[in-house]
């Protein structure tokens, strides 16, 4: 275990109560002490956090292969989509201006560029992907912490 409870007492002696340190490090992990009738609610603070060490000490990356599998799964947290007229880019090309140096300006030439718009479903959010991603991601490490 990551961490475990200590007491902590005033230089007299007296007992103030019990508070969290993390395995290894020199200070408390907050400065809330727990009095002896909070017993239950320290421990359960103590397995949040050795919970939440064990499995960021085995989160995967997200290109992970099992990640992916999940993400590519369309029955895993389905994201809500919308239809959005959006840029057709297989049929579309873009020509950017050069400044007098001949640099790129990343000013579109309206002129010579063609743009070809279609609709297509997007996410309602797209923060919904990263979202998704995370669960992923948490998912595998959740079943990884639990092997080992």
């Amino acid at each position: 275990m990551a961490y475990h409870h200590v007491a902590v007492f005033e230089l007299d002696g007296q007992f103030l109560g019990y508070s969290i340190k993390q395995d290894r490090v020199n200070r408390l992990q907050s400065t809330h002490l727990y009095a002896e009738a909070e017993e239950q609610e320290l421990a359960k603070r103590l397995q949040e956090l050795n919970e939440k060490q064990a499995i960021t000490s085995v989160w995967p990356d997200a290109r992970d292969p099992e990640v992916q599998a999940l993400v590519n799964d369309p029955s895993f947290e389905p994201i809500e989509m919308t239809e959005e007229e959006v840029m057709d880019t297989e049929n579309s090309y873009i020509v950017y201006l050069k400044d007098a140096e001949g640099e790129d300006t990343f000013d579109i030439d309206q002129e010579a560029s063609v743009l070809k718009y279609k609709t297509a479903k997007v996410p309602l959010r797209p923060s919904d992907y990263m979202k998704r991603t995370k669960t992923a991601c948490e998912t595998i490490a959740r079943q990884r912490a639990s092997k080992v």
